[in-house]
């Protein structure tokens, strides 16, 4: 039996490093239900497991969803440039990554 890989494939580290400039920026802006949830999507595939890492996959699709919403709900601002337009983009890295063949691997403990 293989014994995974201690360290995480660098896309997961660098969509997490995305994510926590994300919510420095979701604070300063008072969103503070939308950083909770972008803490959440960066921890749950935090240890290497397939479930986890479908989990966060899920995770960041319905945050695309939600920014996407909040777009079209919230009218067009700083909170809306600084928090929602870049929060599409970076769960939607944050769902490529987490879908990124190192990342199955990692998860697989292949």
């Amino acid at each position: 039996m293989a014994t995974p890989s201690p360290h995480a494939p660098r896309p997961l580290l660098a969509s997490a490093a995305l994510l926590a400039a994300l919510v420095g920026s979701a604070l300063a802006h008072h969103s503070f239900v939308f950083a909770g949830y972008l803490v959440l999507v960066a921890l749950v595939p935090a240890v290497p497991r397939e479930r986890l890492r479908v989990l966060g996959v899920a995770l960041a699709w319905i945050g695309v969803l939600a920014c996407v919403v909040s777009i079209v709900l919230v009218p067009l601002g700083a909170r809306v440039t600084a928090v929602y337009l870049p929060g599409c983009a970076v769960l939607a890295v944050r769902a490529f990554a987490l879908g990124a063949a190192a990342t199955r691997h990692w998860a697989l403990g292949v």
